[in-house]
């Protein structure tokens, strides 16, 4: 069996997707990026998936999360927030980002002396991401883009069944890649802290 060769080509996906939004709206596909520039409507395209991409994103997924990631003060004590952090916090609810620097409730500071682990929702770029939530956001793009952009409540409506199918073979991946089970998953263990 002949194996292909790998290509990673970092504007393949999202010019794909950007192509799927503006068939939604029977334009004319792209064939590169330096055609986004001379396009309005696939700059719109181009706006509205990465707006969902990162409201999808938000949400917290297998490969967009991390818990008790290591952030480490710097000479003035202070823990800026990276720009791809979607959303931070710690399992008590004490640290939380506060113009772009984590911020201490319980201490009412900004200042730290050790470092903290907190949860992390990462931002990824869209051409990074799995197939699965990759499709799962460029159907929600182009549902929302389409709307937007031409108003054909039909075609919204029509799209429900589209986004709903994608959305759960994102939720499958999720949990291919995440072997959640009742014995060690979330669900499971906060199950087993009740009773």
């Amino acid at each position: 069996m002949a194996t292909l060769p790998f290509e990673n080509d970092s504007l393949k996906f999202s010019l794909q997707a950007i192509n799927i939004l503006l068939q939604s709206i029977n334009e004319s596909p792209i064939t590169d990026d330096t055609e986004i520039v001379d396009l309005l409507e696939a700059q719109i395209a181009a706006s509205v998936l990465e707006e969902t991409k990162k409201k999808v994103l938000s949400s917290g997924w297998d490969i967009n999360s991390d818990v008790d990631w290591a952030f480490q003060p710097d000479i003035d004590g202070n823990i800026a927030i990276q720009a791809n952090i979607l959303d931070i916090s710690d399992a008590q609810g004490r640290y939380y980002m506060r113009d772009w620097k984590l911020y201490d409730k319980k201490e009412q500071s900004f200042n730290f002396t050790d470092v903290v682990k907190c949860d992390v929702i990462w931002d990824l770029d869209f051409n990074a991401l799995t197939h699965p939530i990759r499709y799962y956001i460029t159907l929600r793009a182009s549902r929302t883009f389409q709307y937007r952009m031409i108003g054909d409540e039909k075609q919204y409506q029509f799209s429900v069944a589209d986004v709903d199918d994608a959305y759960l073979d994102a939720r499958r991946s999720q949990h291919f890649t995440g072997k959640h089970s009742l014995k060690n998953g979330s669900y499971g263990i906060n199950f087993r802290r009740t009773n």
